[in-house]
């Protein structure tokens, strides 16, 4: 799924994903950020579109997100 980035926090950002609610894209689940560290200036700035897909959901309708395994986010597809 896509999103655009709404706002920075220092754990993470959070994605408009046109549901009710923005979802969360911690920052240990950013492409990337298990290779390398990253710090606050290079997370991703506000009305950035991301790629992401869904991998937590809670008892209160919270939608946890990460980029990590991208060849899992096209639904059917087999992870290499």
């Amino acid at each position: 799924m896509t999103g655009n980035v709404i706002s920075r926090a220092p754990f993470g950002v959070w994605l408009d994903i046109s549901v009710k609610q923005p979802a969360l894209l911690l920052v240990v689940n950013v492409d990337g950020a298990n290779k390398k560290g990253i710090s606050f200036a290079d997370y991703p700035q506000i009305g950035i579109e991301l790629t992401a897909r869904i991998n937590a959901l809670g008892d209160k309708g919270e939608i946890g997100l990460t980029q990590q395994n991208p060849d899992r986010m096209i639904e059917g597809e087999e992870a290499k």
